[in-house]
């Protein structure tokens, strides 16, 4: 068999498939079964025609040649125990975490052509002036400063047996949507909330934000008040309140609610700072719990719940301070004979879920935020 007769065969083996899938499955199954099966018929030719070629005598150059062929399309498929998600989930999954997470959804998003780049924020404006009558004006600048992104690579890994996949009353895709979306967006907000340098630090770790410190004897969570709280705004630009909000933890958020006036112990619902409960299903993600004196509080699980000394744990701001730059978005994979912590997949009648995703986050604009803290003592 010549080379010519050789890439025949290729071709006829991958049309059989493509009109195999095309003819009977389009449609029919899940887009992730629908690509295996495919992959498997790649396999299938592949394997054919190597095993014919090995038998007719071509030169060892153009073995070598075809070797790295099948090399190359191999990657990513079943023949390595694995098979893309479809793109649809990626999607999927982009649009919950941008409906769950806080960081997503408010930072300041930068597209990164390379794994580190240098952003340019305002630290200080122009000055005005008023010289008088003949007297030159003073010469201002604004002063800018770089804040630099370096971007990380985050990996996630799942094993989820078969028979949980195939007994579940939901989609595989719409499971990975989910999974995978709620665990990236809790680590974005992990990391750009309370992150402490490993590998991003956060808005309540960051040295450039402004602490308000509790009085003494103030050590607990529970010693919040409705003052603590205007102090926060209090200790933030101006230019920062139109778009400021109040970031802490659901178990906060109730010492808050539990505030009274003072007079008659009545709760501040009403009066010069009133705290507004959202409606029923506010509290989820991106959707305020409630406004404080007119401002949205949006609740967080990475924000701190355990009270103690010199303890930070709500933050007030604009969140849009928040720089999150985007190397590579969403990777997603599947496997079905990965080994995950000793544990092969295939002998455990498992798939392994991996996705991975580069990203950068710095806090832009320090003078954005407030943080509460309570008393060392």
């Amino acid at each position: 068999m010549n080379e010519e007769q050789l890439k025949q065969l290729e071709a006829t083996f991958k049309a059989a498939a493509e009109k195999v899938i095309n003819e009977n499955m389009k449609g029919v199954v899940d887009p992730m079964v629908e690509q295996k099966v495919k992959t498997l018929f790649d396999q299938l030719s592949l394997q054919t025609v190597v095993n014919v070629k090995n038998r007719s005598g071509i030169s060892t150059a153009a073995k070598k040649e075809f070797a790295e062929k099948i090399k190359a399309m191999s990657e990513g498929t079943t023949t390595a125990g694995g098979f893309t998600v479809p793109e649809e989930v990626r999607a999927g999954i982009m649009r919950i975490v941008e409906d769950y997470g806080l960081v997503r959804k408010f930072a300041t998003k930068l597209p990164m052509g390379s794994d580190t780049m240098n952003a340019p924020v305002q630290s200080s404006s122009v000055t005005i002036y008023w010289p008088g009558e003949n007297t030159a004006g003073t010469a201002s600048q604004p002063v800018l400063a770089n804040v630099q992104l370096v971007a990380k690579t985050a990996v996630g890994l799942t094993a989820v047996s078969n028979e949980l996949l195939a007994d579940a009353n939901i989609s595989v895709t719409d499971y990975l949507v989910t999974i995978f979306a709620e665990a990236l967006a809790a680590e974005e907000d992990k990391q750009g909330l309370v992150g402490t340098g490993s590998p991003f630090t956060g808005i309540v770790a960051n040295s450039t934000v402004t602490v308000v410190n509790m009085a003494s004897g103030d050590t607990t969570f529970a010693k919040i008040s409705k003052e603590y709280l205007v102090d926060l705004r209090s200790n933030v630009k101006a230019s920062v309140l139109k778009n400021g909000a109040y970031v802490m933890h659901r178990s906060v958020w109730g010492l808050v609610q539990k505030l009274n006036t003072g007079t008659g112990g009545s709760y501040i619902v009403s009066g010069a700072n009133p705290i507004v409960v959202a409606p029923s299903g506010g509290g989820f993600g991106v959707q305020p719990a409630g406004y404080f004196d007119g401002y949205p509080v949006y609740l967080n699980d990475n924000m701190p719940t355990t009270t103690g000394v010199s303890t930070i744990f709500v933050i007030f701001g604009d969140l849009s301070a928040l720089i999150l730059g985007d190397r590579e978005q969403m990777t997603i994979g599947m496997s079905d004979s990965a080994t995950v912590a000793t544990v092969n997949a295939f002998a455990a009648n498992q798939k392994v879920l991996r996705v991975t995703e580069r990203y950068a986050l710095a806090v832009g604009l320090g003078g954005a935020f407030a943080v509460l803290k309570t008393a060392a003592s």
